[in-house]
């Protein structure tokens, strides 16, 4: 039995650099696939910066185009509510302009039946 083992021990370590071999090249495979991993995941994270900034970029894009959006039914607002003061003091212009006429003309009647007063007092 001592020497049945024996062999298989022999044999064990026959196979031994051949093993040893095969285990470094599985240890360089898998450095080599940690070294992978890291670029790749360096990549995403890249990716992910990249993304992001983008994304920020557009958020503020569209804040910005918001904001003016905003501002424009702001000043489109306060330039309806100039029009309707306009157009109110037109008509209160119009008004007043109409009532001066009937003043003026008023006041013309009043010189003419004066002036007719006074004539009839010379005579």
């Amino acid at each position: 039995m001592y020497k049945a083992l024996n062999e298989q021990r022999n044999e064990a370590l026959k196979d031994l650099p051949i093993l040893q071999a095969e285990l470094e090249k599985a240890q360089r495979e898998v450095s080599c696939m940690k070294r992978e991993h890291a670029e790749l995941v360096e990549k995403v994270r890249i990716f992910e910066f990249e993304d992001e900034r983008l994304s920020v970029v557009a958020n503020d894009a569209t804040s910005q185009v918001q904001e003016k959006i905003d501002l424009i039914d702001q000043l489109r607002a306060e330039m309806n509510e100039l029009k309707a003061s306009a157009e109110m003091l037109r008509s209160r212009m119009n008004l007043l302009a109409s009532e001066m006429e009937a003043t003026k003309e008023e006041l013309a009647s009043v010189k003419d039946k004066l002036r007719v007063m006074k004539d009839k007092v010379d005579k």
